[in-house]
C-alpha cells in the first residue's frame, strides 16, 4: 500500500503494424510510460522505510520511473511480452538508494 505519495503518469501505446498484411506483425504493440513520484508531506513517512532518512526530510521529490513494453501476439495461441524499466530515485532518498533497472521476458501459450 502506498502512503503519502502522489503519482503522476504519462504514457501511451502504438500498434505500428496494425494495417500490415502480414498476420505475424499485425498484433504487435509498443507501450511506454513515465511516472513522477512526489510526497504529500516531505516530513511524513511513506511505505518505503528508507525514504526521508534525514531528520528534517530531504524534499518531496521521490523519483522518476520510465517503463517500456513490447507485446506481441505471435500466433493465435502464442504471446510474447518484453518489459523493461528504470527507477531513478530523487533527492528524498539521499544517497541511500541507487537506481533500479529490470528486464522481463514472458512467453505464454493458450491451450
Amino acid at each position: 500500500a502506498l502512503a503519502n505519495i502522489h503519482v503522476f503518469k504519462a504514457g501511451g501505446s502504438i500498434k505500428p503494424f496494425a494495417r500490415s498484411s502480414h498476420r505475424i506483425l499485425h498484433d504487435m504493440t509498443f507501450q511506454g510510460a513515465f511516472y513522477h513520484y512526489l510526497a504529500e508531506d516531505d516530513l511524513g513517512s511513506t511505505s518505503d522505510p528508507v525514504y526521508n532518512v534525514a531528520p528534517g526530510g530531504l524534499g518531496d521529490n521521490i523519483g522518476q520511473e520510465f517503463d517500456g513494453q513490447i507485446s506481441w501476439k505471435v500466433l493465435s495461441d502464442l504471446r510474447a511480452l518484453l518489459q523493461t524499466g528504470i527507477f531513478v530515485p530523487g533527492p528524498a532518498y539521499g544517497v541511500n538508494r541507487t537506481r533500479e533497472e529490470y528486464l522481463r521476458f514472458k512467453v505464454s501459450v493458450d491451450f
